[in-house]
C-alpha cells in the first residue's frame, strides 16, 4: 500500500501532538511546505543518483538542421546519450573548449528549461543521420500538493520524521534529537538499498577528462 500526502500529514500529527481538520489550514500549509522541502533535501542529498529518479526519454531523429533537442522540464543530471539499437554516444562536460566534435553536450538552467546540443553539423552521410536519440538522465524529484499524490522514495517515512523533528525544534529538543536521528537512519537505509550505477557503465560512457555527465 503506496503512502500518501494524506498519510504523511497524519503521522506528522500523532508525532507532534496537533490535530488539523481543514485541509486549507494554516499549519497543513505550512506542514505540506516542509513535506516538499523534505523531499528537496532527499532528492539532493549527497549528489546521490537515486533509482526513483532515474528515467529513460526519447529525444527526437538527428536531422541535417538538428542542432539540439529539448530535455524535459524536470531533467536534472545526463548519464547517457544512445541511438536506437542502444549504442552509447559521447557526451561533454560542456562546449567551452571551443573544439568541435561528435559529441553532445547540456545547456540551459532550471528556470528556462535544458537543452542536449549537438557539437558538430550532422549531413546526409552521417552515420547517425535519421538515428532516433534517447537520453538516461535523473530528474528533479516530484513535489506533493494533493492529497492522493505518492512520494518517489522508498522510505516516506524519512520525510514524517523530518517534518516532525522540524515542527519541535523550538518546542521540544528531546523529541527533535529523536525525531532527527530516525529520518538520518531512514536516509541512510534509502542511500544503502539504492540501485547506483555501476562504475563499469560509467567508464563506458566515456573515458577522457574532457566529458562527463551533464554540466
Amino acid at each position: 500500500m503506496q503512502t500518501t500526502l494524506k498519510d504523511i500529514l497524519l503521522d506528522i500529527q500523532v508525532n507532534v501532538d496537533m490535530t488539523t481538520e481543514d485541509w486549507d489550514d494554516e499549519d497543513t500549509i505550512g506542514r505540506i511546505r516542509l513535506v516538499n522541502e523534505a523531499i528537496r533535501r532527499w532528492g539532493r542529498e549527497n549528489v546521490t543518483r537515486w533509482e526513483e529518479l532515474f528515467d529513460t526519454v526519447e529525444l527526437g531523429e538527428v536531422g541535417e538542421d538538428t542542432t539540439s533537442f529539448p530535455l524535459p522540464d524536470n531533467y536534472k543530471l545526463l548519464e547517457a546519450v544512445l541511438n536506437e539499437e542502444g549504442e552509447l554516444l559521447s557526451i561533454k562536460k560542456s562546449s567551452k573548449s571551443g573544439k568541435s566534435g561528435r559529441y553532445f553536450y547540456v545547456t540551459g538552467n532550471a528556470k528556462d528549461g535544458h537543452k542536449l546540443n549537438l557539437g558538430w553539423k550532422p549531413e546526409s552521410d552521417d552515420k547517425l543521420f535519421g538515428a532516433k536519440i534517447r537520453a538516461k538522465i535523473y530528474t528533479a524529484p516530484t513535489l506533493l500538493k494533493d492529497p492522493d499524490d505518492v512520494p518517489q522514495m522508498s522510505e516516506p517515512d524519512y520525510i514524517v520524521n523530518w517534518v516532525s523533528a522540524e515542527v519541535l525544534m523550538d518546542d521540544d529538543m528531546n523529541k527533535f534529537s529523536i525525531f532527527s536521528g530516525k529520518a538520518d537512519n531512514d536516509l541512510a537505509n534509502m542511500r544503502e538499498v539504492n540501485i547506483q550505477i555501476t562504475e563499469g557503465e560509467a567508464e563506458n560512457v566515456a573515458d577522457d577528462d574532457d566529458f562527463g555527465f551533464g554540466v
